[in-house]
């Protein structure tokens, strides 16, 4: 029997996550603020790493856990070979990718890592203590050792060859310290996580369980903005299309659900009112908990086993006429889809850059150091005092017009400051949110026109 692949992880990387469920996320800088403190993420723009670079972290991990070492040896091959990937020059160009992404990464805790740690009271007894800290982490940092055996590519059935390439990566020890000295522990399933496919999926059975640590809790509640926090999933604007990405997490529960069956969680939802808003309250729970009822989930906007079936019947349904459309002569299936393409790209509304770019001026803003924020803040009041005067104002008398302006600069300087950088992350976020759209659209108006 083969040996099971379990790595241990600390709660406290689970709850605030290391990496992102959208891959072509550019978020590279974010913050997650609670009742305790702050979480922030700080990665390299356009290398923000994905559930595949959680893979690969898991098993750089199992590595390290079964032989006890930080500083690991290890060959492409070796990777892909446990992680059942297939060998070619992209699964190899991925790792030495990955290996990037996760150098770059440092994540800090201000008051919102959990610790338990053993003191001694008033009376001299030895108690357990239990409180959250402030603690900052980098990941890792490797060298490219050196190319070594030839390795063939399953694609081509050995007609190429690649070399593996052989990698020394140091886990860096205060990273691994927290993950053995970790005051609450989730326990991975290195090959159950391999077998769950979607990002989304990956992460739920990442964190889910973490919320049922305690036997007493039987339901797990969330407003859907915290969720999708946790989850890194970019929130939606309107309910209505809150409740089409909450559809993901139904049919990822049914996939984790196949390998979790001690557990066998349900989930449902319900839609709110308070002096924030509408919002979707989220609730989880296992098999042994009744669900609480509500009136969105009378209207069937839940998960149980009808609508499990429901889920089912339209991924076969659909699966069938893709097999159809796959039977169609080559001009006539171009014909449909350039025809599919023309009616997607009129009903999505083409991405404001500009809008984009202001945001990301308002990120770059906060995470500024001291130094740079300071430098930002005299550029704006000298440029202020320059306008002003040269617009005929009294500076002596007017002192709050200085500073009003000032504050109006600010964000325009950051602007102009990094204006290439926002260019760029601007860009490249909003063509490939666009394309993606345009591509669910196409694949819509294809089956439409296909019936038709």
């Amino acid at each position: 029997m083969e040996k099971k692949k379990i790595v241990k992880q600390n709660s406290s990387f689970i709850e605030y996550p290391l990496w992102n469920v959208d891959r072509q996320s550019v978020t590279a800088i974010y913050e997650i603020q609670t009742k305790q403190g702050k979480y922030t993420y700080k990665a390299m723009p356009d290398n923000v790493p994905d559930d595949i670079d959680a893979l690969f972290l898991y098993y750089m991990l199992f590595v390290s856990q079964d032989t006890h070492k930080t500083n690991l040896d290890i060959k492409t091959s070796q990777v892909l070979k446990e992680l059942d990937l297939q060998y070619g020059s992209q699964s190899y160009n991925r790792f030495a990718t990955s290996l990037d992404r996760w150098k770059d990464v440092s994540v800090k805790f201000e008051g919102t890592f959990y610790i338990k740690e053993k003191k001694k009271n008033a009376k001299g007894q030895e108690v357990t203590v239990k409180r959250h800290v402030t603690k900052g982490f980098h990941i890792l940092e490797y060298e490219h050792t050196k190319k070594s055996e030839e390795v063939e590519d399953q694609k081509t059935k050995g007609k190429r060859k690649y070399k593996t390439h052989e990698f020394n990566v140091q886990l860096n020890k205060k990273f691994i310290e927290a993950i053995n000295d970790a005051g609450l522990i989730r326990y991975i399933d290195l090959q159950t996580f391999i077998k769950l496919k979607k990002p989304i999926t990956r992460r739920l059975y990442e964190w889910l369980p973490k919320q049922f640590i305690k036997e007493s809790r039987k339901i797990f509640q969330i407003r859907h903005e915290i969720f999708f926090e946790k989850m890194r999933i970019t929130c939606p604007k309107y309910i209505s299309h809150i409740k089409r990405k909450l559809k993901k997490i139904d049919t990822a529960i049914v996939q984790i659900n196949k390998y979790e069956k001690r557990q066998e969680y349900r989930v449902s939802y319900e839609e709110k009112k308070d002096s924030s808003g509408k919002y979707i309250l989220i609730s989880f729970a296992r098999k042994t908990s009744s669900l609480p009822q509500s009136k969105t989930q009378q209207k069937g906007f839940k998960v149980e086993n009808k609508e499990v079936h429901n889920i089912q019947k339209t991924q076969e349904e659909e699966d069938k006429i893709f097999e159809k459309i796959a039977k169609l002569p080559i001009n006539k299936l171009q014909e449909l889809n350039e025809k599919a393409r023309k009616m997607a790209e009129n009903t999505v509304i083409k991405p404001n850059i500009e809008n984009e770019k202001e945001e990301l001026a308002k990120n770059k803003l906060n995470n500024l150091s001291e130094k740079e924020r300071t430098k930002i803040n005299e550029k704006a009041l000298k440029t202020a005092i320059i306008e002003l005067k040269k617009a005929g104002f009294n500076l002596d008398d007017d002192h709050r017009a200085v500073k009003q302006r000032a504050n109006n600069l600010i964000i325009m300087i950051v602007r102009e400051e990094f204006k290439e950088q926002f260019e760029k992350e601007s860009k490249l976020k909003l063509i490939k949110q666009y394309e993606k759209e345009v591509e669910e659209k196409t694949i819509f108006h294809l089956k439409k026109l296909f019936k038709e």
